[in-house]
């Protein structure tokens, strides 16, 4: 799996895009959430986003008809999952180069392994190592992993960059001018 697990409301969004181009199969269901548990129960060793991808190849190609979870599972096996664009490594550079800041200055999950910023009590991001050593690229920082050292000397240590909500919201022009401050500082 490659990505979040599937769950039964992400898949009764994706039959609702598949049915808004195919017709409901006869032997489906009434209830939209017993439709979405039979899928579930046979796609159940794909993610989320490998099943977003598939129905989007599926809704691309030239079928006719509603795909059997069988079929679904088998295409959305194929799709590469949460590594769309993450684990490409120009993409896990350029997010780096930025700071850890998407085209719009504001903190970006990481690419690589989609783990989002927390802020508890310092703002940090704790890479999940797993995805990280599956796409071949460093966690930087703090990571999920004991045995994994990172780009530090320590495991689980935070990058020093990293800074106190506190510190953060007592800056005078804000959230985004004091990070873009600390960025410029530490090149």
């Amino acid at each position: 799996m490659r990505g979040t697990p599937l769950s039964r409301a992400q898949m009764s969004l994706e039959l609702g895009r598949l049915l808004r181009v195919h017709k409901r199969p006869s032997w489906a269901p009434d209830d939209m959430t017993a439709f979405a548990g039979d899928y579930v129960a046979i796609i159940d060793d794909v993610s989320a986003e490998q099943v977003t991808q598939g129905v989007t190849a599926y809704l691309k190609s030239p079928a006719k008809f509603f795909p059997k979870p069988g079929e679904l599972r088998a295409i959305a096996r194929e799709q590469r999952g949460l590594d769309v664009p993450g684990t490409d490594p120009d993409t896990y550079a350029d997010w780096m180069s930025r700071g850890y800041t998407d085209k719009n200055d504001q903190l970006a999950p990481c690419p690589a392994c989609g783990r989002a910023w927390q802020a508890h009590p310092r703002v940090t991001l704790v890479h999940d190592h797993a995805r990280h050593r599956e796409a071949r690229l460093p966690c930087i920082g703090c990571c999920d992993s004991m045995s994994c050292l990172g780009t530090y000397s320590v495991p689980q240590q935070c990058a020093p960059a990293a800074v106190t909500v506190g510190e953060l919201w007592s800056a005078p022009e804000g959230w985004t001018s004091e990070l873009r401050r600390m960025q410029e500082a530490r090149r």
